[in-house]
Order: C-alpha cells, then structure tokens, then sequence
C-alpha cells in the first residue's frame, strides 16, 4: 500500500487531474472511522513572522469549527486532532525547523488525524515530502498554491462537511469535484492523501 501512495504521489505534479488520481487510494483505505465530538486545532508556525498573516487569517476562518485552538510559535508541538503547519519543505522533504523531520512524524508526535501544510511549497518539495518517514496513521494535505482567500474558503466548507458527518474524502470529492469543468475556481492547488482511519466532527 505504501507503494502504491508513493506511486501516485509522483504523479500529482505532472498529471492534469492529481486530486482524481490520489482519490482512487480512497478505496484501499476504508479501515476505519473516528467520530470526533469535540476537535482541537492546533497551528504550529515553523516559520515565524513569514507565515504569521496567513495562520492570523486561517485562525480568524476556521477556529469557530473547533472546541479549542492552540497556537505554537517555539516549536513545541501540540496535541490536537487537526495539524495545521506553517513551514518551508525544503528540496529534500524535510521540514525546515522542525524538532521532526517529516511531516508524518509532526502528525504523530501531535496525536493528529489530520495534518494540513498550510503554507504554499513547490510541488517538486511536495512530492518529495510525502516519500519520507513516519508513521501513516493520519491523513495529509500539502498546499502547493493557497490561491489566496481560496484556501480558508475550501476548509471551510470541508469542515462543515465533516461536522455534518462525512469524513474527509467525502467532503473532498463533495467540495471539489473530480472534473477540471467543474473543479471550484477558487480551490487550491494541493495533494491529498488520505491515511490512517477516517475522522468526522460529531
């Protein structure tokens, strides 16, 4: 299975339709579903003042979805259901200034089901990042472009979703439809790969 996640992965980046192709993993992994009554957010800024604006703007946008949101600005990570990171990936995939050194391993030192990077990063990085270590045991979701308020207005509808009951990649394929005719203008431009168990907000 692992492989196979790492295959398709390398093709988001030169496929026209990437988000179809990463969502056919969905039928792989249908292991299991978690409800989460009341979530926690955490943002852990890895960048400083560089991504201050934009974790402000996420925080202001989707905090209202979740019981509490915690923020880290020194490197201490979390414990929360929902990761946002706020970092560079670097060529190699690592995470720069991470006490981690991929982003499954910060997924898993904050106990998360769902890590999201947040930042814009080169999709060459991306690809990159998801072939390195660590456990598998959440879902994950690298922004390659945040397409401005575009980014905050996806999440908020996915989130809404999952409140409502649907697990991520039900929300995914809801929100963005798999077709480039009808694909929402205003969706970022990012890879998802949906692992360990499903979680829902109910």
């Amino acid at each position: 299975m692992s492989s196979l996640i790492d295959d398709l992965t390398a093709l988001a980046v030169v496929a026209p339709f990437p988000l179809a192709i990463l969502f056919a993993i969905y039928k792989f992994r249908t292991s299991g579903r978690v409800r989460i009554a009341r979530p926690k957010l955490g943002l852990l800024n890895l960048g400083d003042a560089d991504f201050t604006a934009i974790l402000n703007e996420d925080r202001a946008a989707l905090g209202s979805f979740f019981e509490d949101v915690v923020v880290s600005t020194d490197g201490r990570i979390p414990r929360c259901d929902v990761l946002f990171v706020y970092a560079s990936i670097a060529p190699d995939g690592s995470v720069v200034n991470s006490p981690q050194s991929s982003v499954r391993q910060l997924a898993a030192a904050a106990g998360a089901s769902l890590l999201v990077v947040a930042s814009s990063n080169p999709g060459e990085h991306v690809v990159a990042t998801v072939k390195n270590p660590g456990p598998r045991n959440a879902s994950l979701v690298l922004t390659i472009d945040r397409k401005g308020d575009g980014f905050c207005r996806f999440f908020q509808k996915i989130f809404t979703l999952m409140k409502a009951g649907k697990t991520m990649p039900m929300a995914w394929a809801k929100v963005a439809p798999q077709h480039e005719s009808v694909m929402p203008k205003y969706a970022p431009e990012t890879v998802f790969l949906p692992e360990g168990k499903f979680v829902v907000f109910k």
